[in-house]
């Protein structure tokens, strides 16, 4: 925050100058998608859930959440319950929880401690609650996305139940709402080229990600005015709005909005010619 994530751009940088062929991958969002149990302090981490269910395990992790444990980064004392949100949880009683933070979530359920509503996540669900951790400034987002060898990602790598990240269905519109048209970060072409020719170059996927004779026809059409992510943190599961008409391998997959027949993708592989 603020801090060590430019030494780890000094390294980066240290090494690029040095020869080696180093990148990085940013999203824009400043908030991180886990599980309740990356929270539960190391002292802890070996009970099984059942224990946090009566009075004694309730007690021990409220002791263990509130006090500092060396080399393991407590999220709960460095930015708060307030910017920790329940993503999804199973069961009924729960459900009304995602999209809340810890702080209004604890209050609702009638618990003093947000720690005794994790608790009881715990002992009832286990390791199947996610959380959404706002863990990082946005101007460190901004810094990461105005470096030359950054490329855009979702990071989408699963769905996340009932309330996913909104980078599921975000991201990519997002970059060009936020840090292009709304705050000046990046310029349309940087954003996406970051989107398109930067990861395709990277993986080694030769007539992707550009637009030039003997290409792939993957071509999206919007006007950048419309184009904009509607998902957010407390309502993730919705698609972008303003895509217009998009093509795969020249042939028209989507309009205004609906799905067309066309099964024109195949799986891509790296150009084994390029190394």
């Amino acid at each position: 925050w603020r801090d060590k994530i430019f030494r780890a751009v000094e390294c980066i940088e240290a090494a690029r100058a040095q020869g080696q062929d180093v990148t990085a991958d940013f999203y824009p969002y400043d908030g991180g998608s886990t599980t309740l149990l990356s929270l539960l302090p190391p002292t802890l981490a070996e009970y099984p859930p059942p224990f946090f269910a009566g009075h004694e395990g309730a007690a021990r992790l409220r002791e263990e959440l509130y006090r500092e444990h060396p080399g393991w980064d407590n999220m709960v004392t460095s930015i708060g319950w307030e910017r920790i949100l329940i993503s999804s949880v199973e069961g009924a009683e729960y459900a009304r929880y995602q999209g809340e933070n810890f702080v209004r979530a604890a209050q609702m359920h009638g618990c003093g401690d947000p720690a005794d509503l994790m608790a009881e996540l715990i002992a009832r669900a286990g390791g199947k609650v996610g959380i959404i951790v706002l863990s990082m400034a946005w101007e460190d987002v901004q810094a990461v996305a105005r470096l030359p060898y950054t490329a855009l990602i979702s990071d989408a790598l699963y769905g996340g139940g009932g309330n996913p990240h909104p980078r599921l269905y975000g991201a990519f519109p997002r970059m060009l709402r936020k840090l292009v048209r709304e705050e000046g970060v990046l310029s349309f072409e940087q954003a996406v080229y970051k989107m398109t020719a930067m990861p395709a170059q990277r993986a080694h996927l030769s007539g992707k990600g550009v637009l030039r004779p003997g290409a792939a026809a993957d071509l999206l059409v919007f006007r950048p005015e419309d184009f904009t992510d509607t998902a957010t943190y407390a309502s993730p599961k919705h698609c972008a709005a303003g895509l217009r008409r998009a093509y795969v391998s020249g042939q028209l997959a989507l309009r205004d909005g609906e799905m067309c027949k066309t099964r024109a993708g195949r799986v891509l592989r790296r150009d084994d010619k390029k190394g």
